[in-house]
């Protein structure tokens, strides 16, 4: 997707390649923003695999180094708000997050990741909550 080429970024990995030599690379790999509006735009065309999506971007939410409020404002910038891809996703990520029991939460909280049903419960709410606040902070 063209998407994953707005504002990419390199990232270092090490390790062990399977002759035993340890070996270190630079990789590219596309920024946060962008990961989160492919995610939007996948989980909202597809069922199968829903599940994954679902979990990718309550993660992105969640693990964001500075914050929800941080990551609504670099989706402001000019670069992603005026992209239809980015605006896409986050119509995606909306519809998946939009009620507590749509695809979204659900997904996050799913019964084989969470078998205790209050566990899941309060998982579910986190996701749902998580993500309704993040796509306030795109509307204030």
């Amino acid at each position: 997707m063209d998407i994953a080429f707005i504002d990419p970024r390199k990232v270092k990995i090490r390790g062990q390649l399977p002759s035993g030599a340890l070996h270190e690379a630079d990789i590219q790999v596309c920024s946060p923003v962008s990961l989160l509006a492919m995610k939007g735009i996948s989980i909202h065309d597809r069922i199968k695999g829903a599940d994954k999506d679902a979990v990718d971007i309550d993660y992105i939410l969640r693990r964001y180094p500075d914050g929800l409020t941080a990551l609504g404002r670099v989706f402001k910038m000019d670069a992603y708000s005026s992209d239809g891809l980015v605006r896409e996703g986050l119509q995606g990520v909306a519809k998946a997050f939009e009620t507590l029991e749509s695809i979204g939460p659900v997904s996050v909280a799913s019964p084989d990741r969470y078998p205790n049903s209050e566990e899941r419960a309060i998982v579910q709410q986190g996701a749902f909550l998580r993500a309704q606040r993040f796509l306030r902070l795109l509307n204030s």
